[in-house]
């Protein structure tokens, strides 16, 4: 992301920059900003940004990162750093179109109650959430399994957002070498987001299946969004 310079009577106000990257890959910092000058007009300006900071935080890794930057004229600039895990989850916000690799199962008899809802308002994040309703009951899991993985322990979370369960059992799943992990969660209403959250979650053969299990009386609904699966150690 580029960041933005004002210009005021030769000085130079810089908005600072945001850059995601995913521990372990490469990260390459912008060599130029747009600077904005009182009369309005723009033109690039070199930056030069502090290595040593940089190399500190992909060291560190995971987390947030503060890099110091000196603009041409010698005004200063920073750069946020979020460095995230891998996700190993395919589709976790359900943003892409082709969903093939999530399977939802109705369960005891109960007609399909659940879409993908293109309403940023319900969603944690992006544009769409798996939402679910039904006036009779809600009954439901949805999963996906991941193959590949290399062998280690990883954790597990994910969103759930919804109201009017009274009667409600949920909760979020890992099921890998013949063990099932479990995390309880729970629906509070509107935008209060619940992040249920399995820890150390050993998988020795590449393969996992996550998923959320929502069980609850009729009028219940709700959204899921960002599943999560990273490796920890």
């Amino acid at each position: 992301m580029e960041g933005v310079c004002i210009i005021l009577d030769n000085q130079h106000s810089c908005k600072d920059i945001y850059i995601r990257a995913i521990v372990g890959e490469p990260v390459e910092l912008p060599d130029t900003v747009t600077a904005t000058y009182n009369d309005g007009s723009q033109r690039s300006v070199s930056v030069k940004w502090d290595q040593d900071e940089l190399d500190q935080a992909l060291r560190i890794g995971i987390g947030t990162h503060v890099i110091q930057g000196i603009v041409e004229g010698g005004e200063t600039v920073k750069a946020y750093l979020d460095i995230t895990p891998k996700n190993y989850v395919v589709n976790p916000s359900f943003e892409d179109q082709d969903r093939t690799m999530w399977t939802i199962i109705y369960r005891n008899g109960t007609s399909p109650h659940t879409d993908y809802l293109e309403k940023a308002a319900d969603a944690k994040s992006g544009n769409y959430s798996l939402h679910f309703y039904s006036s009779e009951a809600v009954d439901f899991q949805v999963e996906q399994t991941i193959t590949g993985l290399e062998p280690g322990y990883y954790d597990l979370s994910m969103f759930l957002q919804g109201g009017d369960a009274s009667d409600a059992e949920i909760y979020l799943y890992a099921k890998t070498g013949g063990k099932e992990y479990r995390a309880a969660a729970a629906v509070n209403g509107w935008l209060n987001w619940s992040h249920p959250e399995i820890h150390d979650i050993y998988i020795g053969d590449g393969t996992v299946t996550i998923g959320v299990s929502i069980k609850a009386n009729g009028g219940a609904w709700g959204t899921l969004d960002d599943f999560q699966l990273y490796r920890t150690k």
